[in-house]
């Protein structure tokens, strides 16, 4: 019975030793993971402090205590801008162009690290549209990939110059394309009304339009409304290419608005996707018919397989004023997790800046520049029924239109007995101070050297 018991004791002995040596490896064991966890922290707080330590997808924030991660997400940043001074939105190397500017800031900001902007494709960089030189934009869209602080506007517009402001971001999801996902988008372009008076009749800065001509220019833009191949209205583009078959939802004419002596009227034009020169053209034709220099058979020409030259009018007044998500909206903007992109939030600050940067930009160099008053002056001698690509044919009289010869004719006339008596300009009296068709084969030069450029 007593070596029993003393087996016993034995054992509860060597159980006992055995729970204390686990005890204390345990013990061992948790000092080392606290001294890891302060070794970590220690380590931590140096990276927050140094402002080199960027990492792919985060930056570190400088911290006393603790290291605060931001992760890059996609988002849709809003902006505007006045495009006079630029060459266009897209960054071209050598010239000054908006994404140049943006790209810029965007580094200055920390919003994303200097490689991502040598090589686009890192950020998933892409815009809404590509607006041509000199063009603005009250509301442009474009898709990146940066850090969501919430001072990432306030940072952006402090590297960004005073044309160029950043609205807000949206949150968008990992494959949204500002491009793609963009289902319309509205232009509008602001002209004085002297660009419609016949041209049989003066055309100076006190022309005003009336409420009959308003109406007749109105009917001729609703031609555009449905769906055409729009080949003539671009460069580059062959009948037979689907992708110059566009579709236009709307076109409004707004009532005439008088500033400094001078009557300008805007047209807006809505629609699904836009080409290269397409709306400066589709507003050069109506122009040209609304002015008497061509019929409105060149519509059905300019949509068949025939090359029409469609005159291209200048792209001062052209501006982006809105592009539509409505889709994307329809499908995330609710979910939850992502924002919806409109611009009912901005309506103030982008009205503003419209009046401050936009409007009257245009309106004073449109005054000091004559930019309309003088494409005006060259479209007399536009000839229509070809494009510049098929060669010019040695006798152009036979495609001028009958109104087109009897002020060629006058002009002819008003050289011969030399009068300098033209002290109102008028269309016929501008193209009759050098010989008719020494005038014509200049314009036809520089409308041929114009085209080479914006290729």
């Amino acid at each position: 019975m007593w070596s029993i018991r003393r087996i016993l004791a034995q054992q509860v002995v060597v159980d006992l030793q055995q729970l204390l040596f686990v005890a204390s490896m345990a013990d061992v064991a948790v000092e080392r993971g606290v001294e890891k966890r302060a070794h970590e922290e220690e380590n931590n707080s140096r990276e927050a402090c140094d402002p080199k330590k960027v990492k792919t997808g985060e930056l570190l924030i400088d911290a006393t205590e603790q290291t605060t991660k931001i992760k890059r997400k996609k988002v849709a940043l809003l902006l505007m801008y006045s495009g006079v001074g630029y060459m266009g939105m897209q960054r071209n190397p050598g010239v000054k162009t908006i994404e140049e500017d943006l790209f810029d800031a965007l580094v200055k900001a920390e919003l994303v690290p200097q490689a991502h902007i040598e090589d686009i494709w890192q950020m998933k960089f892409q815009r809404c549209a590509r607006t041509d030189k000199g063009v603005s934009a009250a509301g442009q869209v474009v898709s990146l990939k940066m850090l969501m602080r919430e001072d990432a506007v306030q940072r952006l517009n402090e590297h960004l110059p005073a044309q160029i402001r950043v609205l807000g971001y949206k949150r968008a999801t990992q494959g949204f394309n500002a491009k793609t996902n963009c289902c319309a988008r509205t232009y509008s372009y602001l002209l004085p009304t002297y660009a419609f008076a016949p041209v049989d009749e003066l055309t100076t800065e006190s022309y005003r339009i009336t409420a009959e001509k308003l109406q007749e220019v109105s009917e001729l833009f609703q031609v555009y409304i449905g769906t055409h191949n729009f080949y003539n209205f671009t460069s580059g583009k062959k009948p037979e290419d689907p992708s110059a078959v566009r579709y236009i939802k709307s076109i409004e004419v707004s009532p005439p608005i008088q500033q400094d002596d001078v009557e300008f009227c805007e047209i807006s034009v809505y629609g699904q996707s836009f080409m290269l020169h397409q709306i400066r053209k589709m507003i050069g034709l109506v122009i040209a018919i609304a002015r008497g220099l061509a019929d409105k058979q060149v519509f059905e020409k300019a949509w068949g397989a025939v090359r029409v030259d469609v005159p291209k009018a200048p792209g001062l007044g052209l501006c982006l004023n809105k592009v539509h998500f409505e889709a994307y909206n329809k499908r995330y903007g609710n979910d939850g997790v992502h924002d919806a992109i409109d611009w009912e939030e901005y309506k103030d600050p982008i009205s503003e800046f419209k009046r401050e940067f936009i409007y009257s930009t245009i309106l004073r160099t449109e005054k000091e520049e004559k930019s309309m008053l003088n494409w005006l002056s060259s479209l007399l001698l536009h000839v229509f029924d070809l494009r510049k690509d098929d060669g010019l044919p040695k006798d152009r009289s036979q495609t001028r239109s009958p109104l087109a010869h009897a002020l060629m004719k006058v002009g002819s006339e008003i050289n011969g007995e030399r009068s300098n008596s033209g002290s109102v300009q008028t269309s016929a009296t501008s193209a009759s101070l050098v010989e008719p068709e020494t005038l014509e084969q200049d314009v036809c030069t520089r409308d041929s050297s114009e085209s080479a450029k914006s290729s």
